[in-house]
């Protein structure tokens, strides 16, 4: 199986486990986040492009980004886009407890999103795996 299609096939499993683990939004959200730059990865070796594991999380999104303006529809160019910045701002705080200000106090990763609103990233996340499956 060619590298593309392993990386479609993690993008798959992440959004079905995101889908299993929809009562811990941080987490279905971070399979979400995983699931995009994994069909990311799958689009961007499609371009000819490295995808390797020495490739960091940033040049991932960024090089997905530049695959699909050369692959893809301005409609999905804009989702692609629209997503990559608002992972890109959450990929930690769904891992990790993050300051809040100054004051020395913490926000959880489970105050990030609403269970609504993951299920809506994983819902926009899987429309872009499938364009990305029908290009490759």
């Amino acid at each position: 199986m060619a590298l593309k299609d392993d990386y479609l096939q993690v993008a798959k499993r992440a959004l079905k486990a995101s889908n299993d683990t929809r009562k811990v939004q941080e987490k279905s959200a971070f399979l979400s986040y995983h699931a995009f730059e994994s069909a990311g990865c799958a689009l961007s070796d499609h371009a000819g492009l490295n995808v390797g594991p020495s490739v960091s999380h940033n040049q991932k999104v960024q090089r997905f980004n530049q695959s699909a303006a050369a692959f893809c529809d301005s409609s999905t160019q804009t989702k692609i886009s629209n997503t990559a910045v608002l992972l890109h701002n959450l990929r930690n705080k769904l891992l990790y407890p993050s300051p809040i200000g100054s004051s020395g106090t913490y926000s959880r990763p489970e105050s990030i999103l609403t269970q609504s609103q993951s299920n809506s990233l994983r819902n926009d996340v899987k429309l872009i795996t499938d364009e990305v499956e029908k290009i490759i």
